[in-house]
């Protein structure tokens, strides 16, 4: 029989993980090949990923792993995220959740791919990215414009 109290109680490993970090982690694992070679051209000697392509990565800092990130196959074989959780060593002896140094590596590399343009998930939201350039410059343009007073205003809607 099932206990109650079991099937209520959240899991003390797992970390609520937001909708951009998560697909910050699914962009990262898709390009796990990508990241091999930038990695040996920056190298950052306390922490560390262990690829499990494409179920799983482990984050290491200096030889303990804190956390790892599960992924499930989704639409055209991509990677999407499944779950984060804190590794039972983690949980036992520091209990911490914050994977900032992770995320600034990981965004890092990010940022390094769509400077060359060849990262998916920058690839897709370029055009949003264009959009809001041309919004804001037609914002711009419209408050440098001069303002009449109303009675000019109609006298230049009806000419």
């Amino acid at each position: 029989m099932m206990n109650l109290f079991q099937l209520f109680r959240r899991k003390a490993y797992i970390i609520p993980v937001k909708k951009t970090e998560k697909e910050l982690l699914e962009c990262f694992m898709a390009n796990k090949a990508a990241f091999d070679q930038w990695l040996a051209l920056h190298p950052h000697p306390q922490i560390r990923f262990r690829f499990y392509f494409p179920t799983a990565i482990d984050f290491y800092f200096d030889e303990f792993k804190l956390f790892t990130v599960y992924f499930k196959r989704g639409a055209n074989n991509q990677p999407e995220f499944q779950e984060f959780k804190m590794s039972e060593a983690n949980h036992t002896s520091l209990c911490s959740s914050d994977w900032r140094p992770f995320e600034e590596v990981i965004f890092h590399f990010l940022a390094t791919l769509e400077e060359s343009n060849k990262a998916s998930l920058f690839r897709k939201k370029k055009s949003l990215y264009e959009y809001a350039a041309i919004c804001e410059k037609m914002n711009n343009l419209e408050k440098n414009q001069p303002s009449y007073p109303p009675s000019v205003n109609k006298n230049i809607a009806a000419a």
